[in-house]
């Protein structure tokens, strides 16, 4: 209930909390990235278990100012004051560059989030660039066997708020806003090309989570979660039900072979 309260009251001041929040949330993502380049063999556990503690508590802060629990039967799943503020800052923004960040955080991993990256590109955008960048941090952490470094509990929280986007954002329903924020229409509307590239990248979460977090009961959950969430949306399960990973998951479901290789 606290979380929710946050989440209103940042909505609220959303012209400065967003903005905030995402700087922040860039800076610890950075700081751990950095922490995992760094070739001293000596890890400082006490300011590492900081910046894991403070991504823990800013993605639910974010998520929780970004997204709201709605009803199945409801029209608008995307708050009305984030809806707003992304139209209002649609003059300020490169909807090319938007686009192409998200798509290159993914191809280039070690891209700096600087001010000049950044310059341009919408602060919702910006959220969702600095999850896939934290995201893919903690894939190439696990891939290079540098376990120390990841926190279970930002496991979760990165999931939790990966799926409370995919439910909330992943082809919504435009229709149903008097003014659409022409820059979220292009990332996540219906038929936009960002949505298959996310969505598809969304699942590929699930089966990294599965591979990395076998044994973690709450990342398993959550991630299942993600699963089930994607699968009942009509728009991405369109689109997962063509990638080869849906169907290799599927098949290692069935044969109680996990987790899946």
């Amino acid at each position: 209930e606290q979380l929710i309260c946050i989440g209103l009251f940042g909505r609220h001041i959303i012209d400065y909390a967003l903005p905030l929040l995402i700087r922040l949330l860039i800076d610890r993502t950075r700081k751990l990235y950095n922490m995992m380049n760094n070739n001293s063999s000596n890890i400082n556990t006490n300011i590492l278990d900081r910046i894991n503690d403070d991504l823990h508590w800013l993605l639910l802060i974010c998520g929780h100012v970004l997204t709201e629990e709605y009803d199945s039967d409801e029209q608008k799943t995307i708050p009305e004051a984030v809806m707003n503020f992304s139209n209002e800052q649609v003059k300020y923004c490169d909807l090319n560059k938007c686009v192409q960040i998200a798509q290159h955080i993914l191809q280039q991993s070690q891209l700096d989030l600087s001010d000049e990256i950044m310059h341009g590109v919408s602060p919702v955008t910006q959220c969702l660039v600095a999850v896939l960048k934290l995201s893919e941090t903690e894939r190439h952490l696990c891939n290079k066997g540098q376990f120390e470094y990841i926190s279970v509990q930002v496991a979760v929280s990165l999931t939790w708020f990966i799926r409370r986007l995919a439910a909330n954002y992943l082809g919504f329903d435009e229709q149903s806003y008097k003014d659409v924020s022409q820059t979220l229409s292009v990332l996540l509307g219906k038929g936009s090309e960002m949505l298959e590239f996310l969505t598809n990248y969304f699942l590929s979460k699930v089966v990294t989570n599965l591979q990395m977090w076998a044994s973690e009961s709450d990342v398993i959950k959550e991630t299942a979660d993600l699963f089930v969430t994607l699968s009942i949306k009509k728009d991405s399960s369109s689109i997962i039900i063509k990638n080869d990973l849906f169907w290799t998951l599927a098949n290692n479901v069935i044969t109680n072979q996990m987790p899946i290789q």
